[in-house]
């Protein structure tokens, strides 16, 4: 598994979740996220050009799109606190 782009994810995914209300939608998750913590939402669309950048053609970029890396944290995040 790949390193995470920005870091203490899990604690600033739950803090984003905890300022959402119940039934929020993923749409939601990234725009409170974009506004509590826009440098590391700007990391994760940096890091996705720097692999389009570095990408021969013909070649799958190894990172998700920006809006679903973000989709992911949370489903991930979301997993792991139904264990």
């Amino acid at each position: 598994m790949g390193q995470s782009v920005f870091t203490k994810k899990d604690e600033k995914i739950a803090d984003v979740v905890s300022q959402l209300s119940v039934g929020f939608t993923e749409d939601d998750f990234i725009s409170q996220f974009q506004k509590q913590y826009p440098d590391d939402r700007e990391k994760v669309g940096k890091r996705y050009q720097k692999h389009l950048r570095k990408n021969k053609p013909g070649k799958k970029i190894p990172m998700p799109k920006p809006k679903k890396y973000m989709i992911n944290a949370l489903k991930n995040w979301q997993n792991k606190q139904n264990r």
